[in-house]
């Protein structure tokens, strides 16, 4: 049983090293070739070794095989490697300081981008294992020569510079001013990748310090390119949908909100971006007077982490303002937590708004003060100033009797004899339109293009300045 379970353990070991040299491959061949979309599997490979970084020795072995032993990065990196991912367990936390890699210390060509790629491996085993102040230090490593290294491995330039952020984060660290100089670099070198996930770090800077004013004038200057993963798009149209619902634009809002979850993997993949997002999105739908589905909350066991915000529709829904206050006390730390209690007061709003108007459908005629009591308001000034603000934003349709005090209301209309199911029809198919464009410039082609011909034979297609030329084979 013990030979079976060591033969198993050397097995995964096996799988995990080459798995690191198959990266290293990816590195190499995509400098060599200038080939960027060779950096998608290594973005899938990075993945799969991030649960296995943690075994003894992988970290050791990867250094001493891939870093050159003349680099300046070697002795320090095999070091720590060996006090803090041992197989023993010693843990030492002073770390010297690395000269940086100047314009007469750039290494061959591949070597540069192979030396980042084991930082980043080591920054990630850092965070994982909480080592929050060691893995800041390699990041910062990391990204002092992001500059020097070839633009075809943009992706992995964008993953140094994700984690650096988010190492920072942890440690309390301010980052923006050398964010937003490597946003400068990036946009002159066009490195799309590395400037959109740069755009998302230095917009959840600002979101974090709540400087809603300077985020936004950055975001609408800041667009970043459709070729992008989807992962940067998502956060992206997150993050913008947020500024716009506080700067009251909740169409915008919806819109982004919406295209973040669109562009997000399915779940149950990106579990935590989902909850977040579909937490905004409901309090975007509730400030613009609509209920959101109950089958949002109910998907894929989301319900316990959206709990406060099913509470609160539920309440929106009925127009209880009672109940409504009881949720926004009972879940305070909640909204606190996740920055939303700003908005969850604007929906008080929309609370007696949808409990006017089941008065209205219920009652032809009733009294200022009746509907004081119903709500529970402070007076029947107030009561009246409301109801006058709902008939002037085409909540209900009546008229206030105020020598009586007396709400009287009209007849009711037929929604289908408006344009608003026009409407509602038009921002569908829009939105259907929107998709299909959407899924078109995601579709991947390969560089030479073959037809297939009748008869089975490829035909390949060759451009040049004097016409189009193809061999048969």
């Amino acid at each position: 049983m013990e030979v079976e379970i060591q033969k198993g353990i050397d097995q995964l070991d096996n799988q995990v090293t080459n798995t690191i040299n198959s990266a290293i491959q990816v590195i190499q061949k995509s400098v060599t070739e200038k080939g960027e979309r060779l950096m998608n599997k290594l973005n899938h490979q990075t993945a799969w070794l991030r649960k296995h970084l943690f075994r003894p020795n992988i970290l050791l072995s990867a250094v001493e095989k891939h870093v050159k032993t003349t680099s300046l990065l070697y002795s320090p990196l095999r070091s720590f490697t060996i006090s803090h991912f041992p197989s023993s367990g010693n843990d030492v936390n002073i770390l010297q300081p690395l000269p940086s890699v100047t314009l007469n210390e750039i290494l061959p060509i591949g070597d540069l981008e192979i030396e980042s790629y084991i930082l980043l491996l080591v920054v990630i085993a850092c965070l994982d294992n909480q080592k929050y102040p060691e893995a800041f230090f390699w990041a910062q490593q990391s990204v002092s020569r992001a500059h020097l290294l070839h633009i075809s491995t943009d992706a992995l330039i964008a993953k140094l510079y994700f984690y650096y952020e988010r190492a920072a984060e942890l440690c309390k660290v301010t980052i923006i001013d050398q964010l937003l100089i490597a946003h400068t670099t990036a946009t002159l070198r066009q490195a799309n990748e590395t400037k959109a996930t740069l755009t998302n770090l230095i917009v959840r800077c600002y979101l974090a310090t709540s400087q809603y004013s300077v985020c936004e004038k950055f975001i609408t200057k800041s667009l970043i390119n459709q070729s992008v993963s989807n992962q940067q798009q998502a956060r992206y149209y997150y993050y913008l949908g947020r500024i716009q619902c506080i700067h009251l634009k909740y169409s915008d809002a919806y819109d982004s909100l919406t295209t973040a979850i669109r562009k997000a993997p399915q779940l149950p993949k990106a579990y935590g971006f989902h909850v977040c997002v579909t937490k905004w999105l409901t309090l975007v739908q509730l400030l613009m007077g609509e209920i959101p589905r109950r089958n949002v909350f109910l998907q894929n066991g989301m319900l316990k982490a959206l709990l406060p915000y099913y509470r609160l529709t539920q309440a929106v829904q009925v127009g209880g303002l009672e109940e409504f206050k009881k949720v926004v006390e009972e879940f305070k730390d909640w909204f606190t937590e996740d920055k939303t209690n700003g908005l969850v007061i604007r929906i008080r709003q929309n609370v007696i708004k949808t409990a006017i108007r089941k008065i209205y459908v219920s009652y032809s005629r009733i009294g200022l003060s009746e509907i004081q009591k119903k709500l529970q308001l402070d007076s029947v000034e107030d009561t009246e100033f409301i109801v006058a603000k709902c008939i002037q934003d085409n909540v209900i349709d009546a008229v206030i009797d105020h020598e009586n005090q007396i709400l009287i209301g009209k007849n009711t209309l037929d929604i289908y004899t408006t344009n608003e199911p026009q409407i509602i029809l038009e921002n569908r198919i829009r939105g259907c339109m929107q998709l299909q464009r959407d899924i078109e410039k995601a579709m991947i082609f390969e560089d030479n293009t073959k037809r297939v011909l009748e008869s089975g034979a490829y035909f390949n297609v060759d451009i040049h300045d004097n016409g189009i030329i193809g061999d048969m084979h």
